[in-house]
């Protein structure tokens, strides 16, 4: 082996920025990769709440595929949609990163607190491996501004995964603590992370004192009691073939929470669902006068991403063929394991989210004037879009607001 490389001398580029064809590209790539990961991942919780984040995927897999080479390359651009981004994806990745971190200045958060938009990457690396390609440790420190640890996954997995999830409850303010378990990461010689971590307020807050116990809808027919927000105010709203959108900006006016109401059921939305129809939702969004009802929900989830990218075409990684050299020349590593921990919490006030991904590697047309009346008292789908550049941050269903 070589000698001990874990870092690189190389600071983060920051003096990067975003043209509009690349906005374009990020906002296709966007759309894409959170419609395929939602659809591949929601069908077998269909009843259930659901949250992930489609943008802590595409950031924690971007640092895999910055060394991968082959068909092990090609599979992860083609189910992730990289291949939208071409030769440019990671200073296209890094300036989004950077973009995103400077949204909210002034603007406040959920129940008090301060807005907080936060992205953090990091690798966790075994003690006593040399020999990292210098090449990606660049290409990381250069675009995603991710540090190491050594820990010991084989010798004391315990502190090893304490490490892990120390960072992880560290990058999300508390909110998402174990996302790795001792037992799951004795055979890893590296982990991959990102976390992203959301608080915001809405720039037309829900008035509690109006919040009262209402109907909800399950898709199954029966009916549930939850508490059901209102207010009457200006919104983003649309309206198309099977489906009404309302877009609740933010206290930060970038960023947004875009509801969607199905006309028939949830199930019938999601089949017909893709990125053109996702970008066709968020595009045709006007500013009308909107009476809106809507739940409040708190939502955990805990995502087998290996399944659903292995069910995308991701088939190589996690293989014994995986070619993974661009990350180790000599090690003949392969992808053990892929998982996400997502949480979403919605009340009057606003919006706290989080997710943690881990990557382990071992060897209408009515009176404009008039509000339109819409109500989400059954199963829909949301996400929160960054506007300027087309990131889906968040994404899922709520089936059943009255579920824990």
């Amino acid at each position: 082996m070589t000698k001990q490389t874990l870092h690189s001398s190389l600071a983060r580029q920051t003096e990067v920025s975003l043209s509009d064809p690349d906005r374009d590209r990020l906002a296709a790539m966007g759309a894409e990769v959170a419609i395929s990961l939602y659809r591949a991942s929601a069908e077998e919780k269909a009843l259930e709440n659901y949250v992930m984040s489609p943008y802590s995927v595409t950031a924690a897999f971007a640092m895999l595929y910055a060394g991968a080479k082959g068909q092990t390359a090609a599979e992860i651009a083609e189910a992730l949609a990289y291949s939208e981004l071409g030769n440019d994806m990671h200073r296209l990745l890094n300036a989004t990163d950077l973009e995103l971190e400077t949204r909210g200045e002034g603007a406040k958060g959920k129940d008090g607190a301060d807005f907080e938009l936060v992205t953090a990457n990091s690798r966790f690396v075994q003690s006593g491996i040399s020999g990292w390609s210098q090449e990606w440790l660049d290409t990381l420190a250069l675009n995603y501004g991710a540090g190491a640890h050594e820990v010991d996954f084989n010798g004391n997995s315990k502190a090893a995964a304490d490490t892990i999830n120390e960072w992880a409850s560290q990058s999300t303010r508390g909110k998402i603590n174990e996302v790795v378990m001792p037992q799951l990461i004795k055979s890893w010689v590296l982990a991959l992370a990102n976390a992203t971590y959301f608080n915001a307020a809405w720039q037309h807050p829900f008035d509690a004192k109006q919040t009262q116990d209402e109907p909800f809808m399950l898709t199954e027919g029966s009916e549930v009691s939850v508490p059901m927000m209102h207010v009457e105010e200006n919104f983003g709203y649309s309206k198309g073939e099977g489906y009404q959108a309302v877009s609740l900006p933010y206290d930060d006016a970038d960023l947004s929470f875009v509801a969607i109401l199905p006309e028939q059921d949830l199930p019938s939305l999601r089949a017909q669902l893709s990125a053109e129809k996702l970008r066709e939702i968020l595009s045709g969004i006007n500013i009308r006068k909107v009476d809106l009802f809507m739940p409040s929900f708190s939502i955990q989830t805990e995502i087998n991403l290996k399944k659903i990218l292995m069910s995308l075409g991701v088939k190589q990684a996690f293989s014994d063929e995986a070619d993974l050299s661009g990350i180790h020349p000599e090690l003949p590593l392969t992808v053990s394991d892929a998982t996400q921990k997502a949480i979403i919490d919605v009340n009057e006030s606003g919006t706290e989210a989080a997710a943690v991904t881990v990557i382990g590697a071992g060897v209408t047309s009515v009176d404009p004037n008039a509000p339109v009346r819409v109500r989400f008292d059954r199963p829909f789908l949301y996400c929160i879009v960054d506007k300027p550049t087309g990131q889906v941050l968040f994404m899922g269903h709520l089936a059943d607001p009255s579920a824990e």
